[in-house]
């Protein structure tokens, strides 16, 4: 099994950007109305 070395830093730039990719980290609540967010919040599933 492979094991990149902490200090890997081309292995730690793609994993970071592979985690600050995720669309729910990205998403900024505030530049939706209470509304939409408020329907965002009830179709998203928690679980």
């Amino acid at each position: 099994m492979y094991i990149p070395p902490k200090n890997d830093l081309e292995y730690s730039l793609k994993r970071l950007n592979g985690i600050m990719g995720i669309r729910r980290l990205s998403f900024n609540p505030y530049t939706v109305s209470d509304r939409r967010l408020l329907e965002i919040a009830e179709a998203t599933g928690w679980g």
